[in-house]
């Protein structure tokens, strides 16, 4: 039994590290916890050789060192998750998006809960002295009891955030084509103003598919948010993805008539 569960641990950190989505630039944060994946990856190795030399010999002192190894292991796999939640949070607090006060204070109140559950768990584990593996397993399994709804609550935060901007570009957008209607509307030449006419419906009908695209973003989070298996957060994610990358292609061509307005406008 206890020789599957030194491979379970190994599994559920593959599973959790190597698949969680990673945010974009974040300043110091993102560098902590990339420095800290980076020294989490040389405590895996460190661990599975301490692994298999334990499940080849299996004596006592092999045991000892296979023990310290998985107590390294549970604690930089603890750091790399708080690195990731500090990260997260300081997003929600730098990025400017449409994402409701109410409902980035409750994600921010999520995510400190778990950065201080794991800062508790790392002291645990770190006074642990002498620990047989035993021990470590307990320990372990708290975290792994977790997963599904820490992977849940970093999907959805990933997920809030990439939303927020959209929302911010497609609102950006909407309001830049009311300030140009009032600028046309002015224009001497009725066949020009008819023209850039033309081109605002345009601008009007890029935004209006941008918005559909959001919509569907949205409904793709209310599934991510009910969803209880790995698979179909995944799942829900890339969908949620694909949907706001069209939302910036629609967003994209609108910003191009837009430009195309201002330089005509500009040309009298």
């Amino acid at each position: 039994m206890k020789n599957l569960k030194l491979f379970v641990i190994c599994l559920f950190v593959y599973l959790f590290i190597y698949l969680l989505p990673l945010p974009v630039k974040a300043g110091n944060e993102l560098d902590d916890y990339l420095f800290q994946y980076e020294k989490y990856q040389q405590v895996h190795d460190d661990f599975v050789l301490a692994r298999d030399k334990f499940l080849k010999y299996q004596v006592l002192n092999i045991r000892e060192q296979a023990a310290e190894a998985t107590k390294n292991f549970l604690l930089q796999r603890n750091q790399v998750l708080r690195t990731y939640f500090l990260l997260l949070e300081n997003k929600f607090r730098t990025t400017s998006g449409v994402i409701s006060s109410e409902q980035k204070e409750s994600l921010v109140s999520q995510l400190d809960k778990e950065i201080i559950w794991l800062e508790e768990e790392s002291e645990e584990v770190q006074n642990t002295s002498n620990p047989d593996l035993e021990d470590l397993f307990i320990l372990s399994d708290r975290i792994e009891d977790k997963e599904q709804g820490i992977k849940r609550l970093s999907y959805q935060s990933r997920a809030e955030i990439l939303l927020g901007k959209i929302r911010t570009l497609q609102q950006e957008s909407i309001g830049i084509t009311t300030l140009l209607k009032d600028d046309v509307f002015q224009k001497k030449s009725a066949t020009k103003a008819a023209q850039l006419d033309l081109w605002l419906k345009e601008v009007s009908v890029q935004n209006y598919l941008a918005q559909k695209e959001i919509e569907a973003a949205e409904i793709n989070l209310w599934k991510l948010k009910e969803a209880n298996q790995e698979p179909d957060m995944l799942k829900n994610f890339d969908n949620l993805k694909i949907d706001i990358n069209d939302a910036k292609i629609y967003l994209n061509k609108a910003v191009a008539f837009q430009i195309e307005i201002v330089a005509e406008l500009n040309h009298e």
